[in-house]
């Protein structure tokens, strides 16, 4: 363990963390090396500790119970990319390096530095037909038992999420505005627009088909609430424990961005930078 070699990210991680942050926060963010090797690291690079308090920024979770539209942005972000863990008192979110950017919006939302680099080790899913391939990533780790719970309970987020959706009767009463903002958190982490034709793009979603219903459900709420017919949601043939949304509908494409904008939702700009609006049509090309 103490041989591995630094790598870039860690170093710049380890500049920000090593003075204001403990032991173990600073052990669990550099899971590859020992104390001794951090110790040594940080001293090489000319750090010290003696501004260290011991104290961490509590996580202030209670933001997420909070009827504000990101905190229902983050919601449909934690229904895709979060987890709940250790009896329903830690609350996890990972993204690859790409996003690390993105994590930390989340991190400063909730106003915690508890985020984390590992090394993910590549694995295969039998039961999804999927191979992950071994990749950096940035973990933000909260742990409020009070809080997570209250999370779980207003929003039926579950243990091992991935094979218990939500019960849809919960949504039902959330708000038109309210439930798009928790679809666009799950765009943002479980789905995709890739180009379909010269000018447009078709969105997409993939999720284990224990989660048909629930998409079913955002789809029938997509035609109410802006009265046009979609695809139904499908089980992919090759993959039949995955189910699928997609449409290549650039005018709701284009609500849906224009909706985030004009609601200041910390959207992944990576994907939506795709979706093209009318104002930026004619910047674009004129």
């Amino acid at each position: 363990m103490s041989g591995n070699k630094w790598l870039k990210q860690e170093i710049e991680l380890l500049k920000k963390k090593y003075s204001n942050n403990s032991k173990d926060d600073l052990l669990n963010t550099f899971n590859r090396h020992t104390w001794k090797s951090i110790c040594k690291k940080a001293r090489t690079i000319g750090l010290n500790r003696k501004h260290f308090t011991g104290r961490l920024n509590r996580p202030l979770l209670n933001k997420l119970c909070d009827e504000d539209l990101e905190s229902y942005y983050w919601i449909g972000f934690i229904l895709g990319d979060g987890c709940i863990t250790k009896n329903y008192t830690i609350l996890q979110v990972a993204l690859q390096e790409k996003d690390k950017k993105h994590i930390y919006k989340l991190a400063k939302f909730l106003n915690t530095n508890n985020v984390y680099f590992s090394v993910s080790k590549g694995y295969v899913n039998k039961k999804l037909r999927k191979k992950f391939k071994k990749s950096k990533q940035y973990r933000l780790v909260c742990g409020d038992s009070e809080y997570v719970k209250q999370i779980s309970n207003k929003y039926d987020i579950r243990m091992n999420k991935t094979y218990n959706p939500p019960e849809i009767f919960i949504y039902d009463k959330f708000s038109d505005t309210k439930l798009l903002c928790i679809f666009i958190g799950l765009i943002d982490a479980d789905g995709c627009f890739y180009r379909s034709g010269k000018t447009s793009f078709r969105f997409r979603i993939e999720v284990t088909k224990e989660w048909i219903n629930f998409l079913k459900y955002i789809r029938l709420r997509l035609l109410n609430l802006y009265n046009i017919v979609l695809p139904e949601v499908f089980i992919i043939d090759t993959r039949p424990n995955i189910c699928c949304l997609q449409f290549a509908n650039k005018k709701i494409n284009r609500q849906l961005k224009q909706f985030a904008l004009d609601n200041k939702l910390p959207i992944l700009e990576r994907k939506w930078d795709k979706i093209i609006l009318k104002e930026e049509e004619k910047v674009l090309f004129n």
